[in-house]
């Protein structure tokens, strides 16, 4: 057929390239007459146009678990570590699944401790010389 175009049969889902899809808008196209086409045979299968994102992109936020930010607080700023246990609980009151969940805290953690690899560095004893 066309390597811009795969099909799935376990999820019913057609998988088309973002060049296919902005070509496939412009009437009268070769790319949506086939389009058409397809729709047409497999009224079934849903269209969906595949990602360019790849896995190989580093995060920055790497290792910024739930974990990680309790073990700074305690450490760094003992204080605030009921604040951060509050914070959870506000956002699960809110009703919010396990990935939004984890985005509102990171998103608090960040803007509370914006600099906190410097701070664990600052606090590091540093060897006499």
């Amino acid at each position: 057929m066309n390597n811009n175009i795969t099909f799935d049969a376990i999820t019913n889902t057609i998988t088309i390239t973002k060049g296919f899809y902005a070509a496939s808008k412009e009437f009268g196209s070769e790319e949506q007459k086939m389009l058409a086409d397809i729709q047409k045979e497999y009224p079934h299968m849903r269209i969906a146009v595949k990602s360019t994102r790849t896995g190989n992109r580093k995060s920055e936020y790497k290792g910024l678990t739930y974990d990680y930010m309790r073990r700074f607080i305690r450490i760094m700023d003992r204080e605030n570590i009921v604040t951060f246990d509050d914070v959870i609980a506000h956002y699960e009151d809110f009703g919010y699944e396990s990935g939004k969940l984890y985005q509102c805290v990171k998103d608090w953690f960040l803007e509370t401790y914006p600099n906190h690899r410097d701070m664990i560095v600052n606090a590091t004893p540093k060897a006499a010389a």
